[in-house]
């Protein structure tokens, strides 16, 4: 990981922090190699939960589920106090740029393998942050 090169969304993120971008540490995840690459969001560290039970600390990182609105997907609060946080959960938001968008995989035979993927949708080149547009409309 390495410092975010991807403007701060205002518009987007007022709704959800008062936050200064200013002071934004902004980590991000930079693909190392030249491709498309799609990041799978499936693990033991990421769990399905009903919005209105999320912790304090997994509502920064929760990704609305896009098919159940009670739903959220996000990191285990024990990954997070523990500082493991999952990888899909590092990538910015790029509302006019993104190099990857959210997908969802449906195993119609076997559901409970069905997750969402971070779909690669361009070519990208070494040392690019990988993003996405944190809206799924």
């Amino acid at each position: 990981m390495d410092v975010t090169r991807i403007p701060w969304d205002v518009d987007y993120f007022k709704q959800f922090v008062d936050h200064d971008p200013d002071n934004d540490e902004g980590l991000g995840v930079f693909q190392n190699c030249p491709g498309t690459i799609d990041i799978p969001i499936v693990g033991r560290d990421i769990v399905s939960v009903e919005k209105n039970t999320l912790d304090p600390l997994q509502k920064r990182y929760h990704m609305e589920s896009g098919f159940d609105e009670d739903f959220v997907i996000c990191p285990t609060l024990e990954s997070i106090v523990n500082g493991n946080i999952p990888l899909p959960f590092r990538v910015n938001h790029s509302q006019f740029h993104p190099t990857h968008k959210l997908v969802w995989i449906s195993h119609k035979l076997d559901y409970p393998h069905s997750h969402y993927i971070l779909k690669g949708i361009k070519h990208i080149v070494s040392d690019t942050e990988i993003s996405f547009d944190y809206k799924l409309n």
